[in-house]
């Protein structure tokens, strides 16, 4: 496990609407995930660290990020990012995009339940129309090695395969 201390439990009605106000406004929970600048030394270092894990890390034209390949099941990438004081390690994965009409069917509810198990959790952005769902994690710069990069890898792709009826449509009634 990360260390990374445990969220305090939330009451299901204070989680349903903070839910239901971060789907509604469309924010993400991401916050400075997403770095627009060339690589830096400190993204090239933590890219080596999980080349040494025995991926091959792929840098976004941009160089703000870089990704691997996921499981192919549910997860086409699996992304890491720095904060923009490098102090913050992101990983996340784009699961899908939803369209305006899947948004009315997602069931906030169950993808707020799914998001009760600290410390990855779904996100939600919209931008230009279009709605992303994320599944992310972070953690200290200072808690990287391998077991952390492995662990949240291996969360990641398990939250995801495991919750797939809640946040896949192809899964939906």
């Amino acid at each position: 496990m990360c260390p990374i201390a445990p969220r305090a439990r939330l009451s299901a009605a204070f989680r349903a609407g903070a839910l239901s106000v971060f789907l509604l406004t469309g924010l993400t929970l991401a916050g400075g995930a997403y770095a627009d600048t060339a690589p830096s030394a400190p993204l090239k270092a933590l890219a080596a660290k999980v080349t040494e894990m025995g991926f091959t890390p792929t840098f976004s034209p941009s160089g703000g990020h870089f990704y691997i390949d996921g499981n192919d099941k549910h997860e086409d990438t699996i992304d890491f990012a720095l904060s923009k004081d490098n102090t913050y390690v992101w990983v996340y994965s784009q699961l899908t995009t939803y369209t305006d009409a899947q948004m009315q069917q997602l069931s906030a509810i169950k993808l707020l339940q799914a998001n009760d198990s600290n410390p990855e959790y779904f996100s939600i952005n919209s931008d230009a129309g279009k709605n992303y769902l994320y599944l992310q994690t972070g953690f200290p710069v200072e808690a990287v090695s391998a077991h952390t990069l492995r662990d949240a890898i291996d969360r990641i792709t398990s939250m995801s395969d495991d919750n797939a009826p809640v946040w896949d449509p192809k899964g939906w009634k």
